[in-house]
């Protein structure tokens, strides 16, 4: 122990070896001669450590490979702790779900243009829109359907959405390489990035807490991978030894799937635990303000008929902690347009469901496989073998990390390609991937993937219901960055 020191670096960036005795017990060990009593004090300090690890009885190496649910982080929540599901728990998770106004994953300046920018929000309360309102509320939804028209704001949102303390941090992704496929041969460095989902909640007055569909992703910077990897691999070690207290599911246990997390799991009946704990300082050490690049969101309406997606780039770069008043975000899509609308409305009319402006050349999107998912039958144009391998093709391409990066589409075709995918294959009569080749990695059944509804638009989260939800893109990405890292850090 003699001479061990972890350091950080200005931005927060950790640049030392991280002890996971220090995760786990809070141990900080900086000194070269240590005195009596500071060795009684680490003494005692190892013992603490020991007791705990013949109680949980680890057996996760920092060697050991990380596993997708290492990299791809679901935290386990439920409505109430009296609600007997798939988790098994007395708790509810909540209290080890991280806030937004946590450290300075998002600070408040940038939590207030959000608000303001996509929901007209202020103060911590959204306002009704009544200048749009005024103008097309009475409209008919297909002509609505354009890139200046925020339509789930339209239609009317949830109020307590502006509002940061009602956000809870539901999941984290890491992608070591984020422009895949390929990235050796087409580009020249990786892109690392590493992600917080957020999502909304409120206390309804029956005590059962209310998922409202709406998702913000903070997308970060990833200047260390070296730093985060051994970051992820000290949780990992800590999470081995919490998910070895309590049995959940058998022959899944231990197995490399990716599903909620099992340590957090074993801890929804009680706060700040080890694993949590550990989660916890990670995500406050990576997730801060300087490294933030965007703010990729989804909104639905009260209605749960229409969705509107964007994203937020930064526009510049954050001192800090103390940031100026104002945090400027510019607001734009992958496809150049500052708002993409879905509309289930419209596609139970059997009508195109996205924006008319959606295709474009440059980018692989699921705007004509979407719209013919929305008809009762096949025309006839599209009914041949050569119609039904494109239009399977384009979907699997989508969802297909090691095909398309996520900057080869727009996001309204990212989350709609899995239902729109199931929808295809029936109208075909082909259930099985009946395109060129698919990518399908394994995951935890109890997940709702590849959905046959349209109305179920999370990529990687919970619904109103509490139904935890995953996109097949989601699936593949975690997978293809496992095997990456098996490759890079094993």
């Amino acid at each position: 122990m003699e001479g061990t020191t972890t350091t950080h670096g200005p931005d927060g960036a950790a640049s030392g070896p991280h002890s996971p005795l220090s995760i786990l017990v809070g141990l900080k060990v900086r000194m070269k001669k240590p005195s009596l009593f500071q060795r009684l004090e680490a003494l005692s300090d190892v013992l603490i450590f020991a007791c705990l690890a013949s109680a949980v009885a680890p057996s996760y190496a920092l060697s050991d490979p990380l596993r997708r649910s290492d990299i791809s982080i679901l935290w386990p929540l439920k409505a109430s702790m009296d609600i007997d599901d798939a988790f098994k728990s007395k708790g509810d998770g909540f209290c080890n779900a991280l806030g937004l106004g946590e450290g300075t994953m998002l600070p408040a300046p940038a939590f207030d243009a959000f608000a303001k920018t996509v929901l007209n929000g202020s103060g911590g309360v959204c306002s009704p829109d009544t200048a749009l309102q005024n103008r097309f509320l009475f409209d008919a939804t297909d002509t609505l359907m354009k890139p200046d028209i925020h339509l789930a704001r339209l239609k009317g949102i949830a109020p307590n959405v502006c509002s940061s303390a009602a956000w809870k941090v539901v999941a984290l992704r890491f992608d070591p390489c984020q422009n895949l496929p390929d990235a050796t041969a087409k580009k020249a460095v990786c892109l690392p990035l590493f992600r917080l989902v957020a999502q909304p909640f409120e206390k309804a007055t029956n005590g059962l807490w209310v998922a409202r569909d709406f998702t913000m992703h903070l997308i970060y910077s990833v200047p260390d991978v070296n730093a985060l990897v051994a970051d992820l691999k000290s949780v990992a070690q800590v999470a081995k030894g919490v998910e070895a207290t309590e049995t959940w599911e058998a022959g899944i246990d231990g197995t490399d799937v990716l599903r909620p997390h099992h340590a957090l799991r074993n801890e929804m009946d009680a706060c700040g635990g080890p694993a949590s704990t550990s989660i916890r300082q990670a995500v406050l050490r990576h997730a801060i303000a300087p490294r933030l690049l965007k703010i990729a969101w989804m909104s639905s309406s009260l209605g749960v008929k229409e969705w509107t997606f964007g994203i937020l780039n930064v526009k510049g770069t954050p001192a800090g902690p103390g940031l100026p008043s104002t945090f400027a975000l510019s607001e734009t899509t992958a496809l150049g347009t500052r708002f993409d609308n879905f509309s289930d409305t419209l596609m139970m009319q059997g009508k195109p469901p996205l924006n008319s402006n959606l295709a474009k050349a440059s980018f692989l999107n699921a705007s004509g496989p979407i719209a013919l998912a929305a008809l009762p039958d096949l025309p006839a144009a599209q009914a041949s073998d050569a119609a039904r391998l494109a239009n399977i093709d384009t979907l699997q391409a989508i969802l297909d990390p090691t095909k398309k990066t996520q900057g080869d589409t727009n996001c309204t075709s990212c989350h709609l390609a899995p239902q729109t995918l199931t929808r295809l294959r029936a109208m075909y009569k082909a259930p099985g991937a009946v395109g060129s080749g698919s990518y399908e990695a394994t995951v935890w059944p109890g997940f709702e993937k590849e959905p046959r509804s349209f109305v179920q638009l999370r990529n990687f989260g919970y619904g109103p219901r509490f139904n935890m939800s995953i996109n097949r893109r989601t699936i593949n990405e975690t997978d293809a960055a496992a095997k990456a890292l098996a490759r890079t850090h094993p």
